[in-house]
């Protein structure tokens, strides 16, 4: 009679148990249909504004409206350039609380004093919320009690996955940091030789251990992406459309076009929504690849290129530095060193060596010019460094950077952590020139002929080329992420720098939402 009687129980709490799952199953299947329906770009977005809301949209009329009111407030390029970014960095959302925006502006302002025009997004707001007064009840949607607590269980569902989400990736780290330990002890004991001298032994573990945080930190940052990408759904992409500009003077003319070509360069040069395998199969790609290749008119090309890449984010400055000085050392360095001795067997195949003077290398006074004018592309993108932005979403930082931010003799903030090891280069890129210079101070004192000091020069020139070997490992995907720490970043269509998008291996892609 009991173990009936168990049997009995035993059957009942297990179809109570099938019937709640499918209940709560049937509940969040409503709670997604619905949220598909009403199309709402922000998922983790409260459903009810409360308080009187305003959109984007009408602030920026409102902004139109004081830009031609009785007192106008004229905006700088770089502060609607700054707007622009405001918006954007808030999601692809339409309508705000006002109290909410009004909030984040102020925050927004505390970090972009100079560049964000707070006083006069404030009257654009009160304009735009005093224009729309609609009552925060109407945005109510009626629901029964049912999907009410089918929201309730929605929203405890996903507080459960993301504690799991963190408690597995804590386990994962822990027994992750513990394999890379006993992986340095081992590679340390795999190099090290014991008739090895104790100064390169030393040397050998200062070198592990130096760059195993590094390993760490993003090898971390790849398991984190696993576990939240394997859990979370895509972001909307919402596609903007470009607004219609009545040009009227040549002015306009000219910066509409200076814009499309820079957007169509930059877009097509570093793309944020393709990878480099989908880059390759771009005829644009390579043709503007091929000419930065080039001897002479490449190192133009750089120059023109650091012109059009937004030197405010510290990973497009990383990488036209390192892009930049590779090209130095393919064309400057390598390509340099085949031309010379292509010359000197020209002289020979003339009949003696004594004709160097007219058939040999030589640099030109212009060529001479501009090498130095490289020179001090490569300082000035240096000194840009320090003052970066770094997306404030971004979490991955070097373990050793210096979280101090020091300020320079205007006012302006410097981070000293910008660019991870690459800023260590600049010491090395001083000395480099401090060996050219005290060449090129010799060749000039002891040699006395035109030729054999333009000679010399173009020699110089190309060790110049050569010392930009140390900044080849940073072209290495896997070994750029661990020496920069940096966030990825690219242009779009329109030549804006954001974030790069992670390319799935199968694309399941809904339409994009015009605006």
């Amino acid at each position: 009679m009991l173990r009936q009687r168990w049997i009995v129980q035993a059957a009942c709490g297990a179809a109570a148990f099938s019937a709640s799952v499918a209940v709560f199953n049937l509940l969040l299947e409503t709670h997604y249909e619905e949220d598909v329906q009403t199309e709402s770009p922000a998922l983790q977005r409260s459903f009810v504004l409360v308080g009187p809301t305003v959109s984007v949209e009408a602030v920026e009329q409102a902004l139109e409206t004081l830009a031609h009111g009785p007192e106008p407030s004229s905006l700088s390029l770089l502060q609607k350039e700054r707007i622009n970014l405001f918006w954007e960095e808030l999601g692809p959302v339409d309508t705000f609380a006002l109290q909410e925006i009004t909030l984040h502006a102020q925050a927004y302002a505390q970090r972009y004093p100079q560049e964000f025009p707070l006083a006069t997004i404030l009257k654009a707001l009160s304009i735009a919320g005093s224009h729309r007064t609609i009552d925060s009840t109407a945005t109510i949607r009626r629901r029964s009690t049912l999907s009410v607590v089918g929201n309730k269980l929605f929203d405890l569902a996903a507080d459960t996955k993301g504690g799991m989400q963190n408690a597995m990736h804590r386990a994962v780290r822990k027994y992750l940091e513990r394999a890379l330990d006993i992986f340095a002890e081992r590679l340390k004991d795999s190099v090290k030789d014991k008739d090895m001298p104790m100064y390169l032994q030393t040397n050998i573990d200062v070198a592990v251990d130096q760059f195993l945080p590094d390993v760490k930190v993003e090898l971390f940052r790849k398991t984190k992406d696993l576990f939240v990408a394997a859990t979370s759904k895509p972001p909307l992409q919402r596609k903007y459309s470009q607004p219609e500009v009545d040009i009227k003077t040549t002015w306009q003319w000219i910066e509409s076009y200076w814009n499309r070509g820079r957007a169509c360069i930059l877009y097509n040069l570093f793309p944020y929504d393709q990878s480099i395998w989908k880059c390759l199969k771009n005829p644009w790609w390579w043709s503007f690849t091929t000419i930065g290749m080039l001897p002479y008119i490449g190192q133009a090309w750089w120059c023109y290129l650091f012109i059009l890449k937004d030197k405010r984010d510290e990973h497009q400055l990383c990488q036209f530095i390192i892009g930049f000085k590779t090209s130095q050392f393919l064309t400057l360095g390598f390509g340099s060193t085949l031309l010379g001795i292509a010359k000197y067997l020209n002289c020979t195949l003339y009949g003696s060596m004594g004709l160097c003077d007219i058939y040999g290398p030589m640099l030109s006074p212009w060529n001479t010019l501009f090498f130095l004018w490289q020179i001090a592309l490569v300082w000035v993108a240096f000194f840009y460094l320090p003052y970066t932005e770094r997306p404030t979403t971004a979490s991955v930082v070097s373990p050793k950077a210096n979280k101090k931010a020091y300020q320079d003799m205007f006012g302006n903030v410097l981070h000293m952590d910008r660019g991870g090891y690459l800023m260590k280069l600049c010491g090395y890129e001083t000395i480099s020139f401090c060996i050219i210079v005290a060449l090129a101070l010799a060749a000039h004192l002891c040699l006395e002929m035109t030729w054999q000091r333009q000679t010399i020069m173009f020699w110089i020139r190309t060790l110049y080329g050569l010392l930009s070997f140390p900044y080849l490992p940073f072209k290495i995907p896997l070994v750029e992420n661990i020496l920069l720490h940096t966030c990825r970043m690219g242009y779009d269509e329109r030549g804006r720098t954001v974030r790069m998008m992670k390319i799935p291996s199968t694309t399941t892609t809904s339409p994009p939402i015009t605006s």
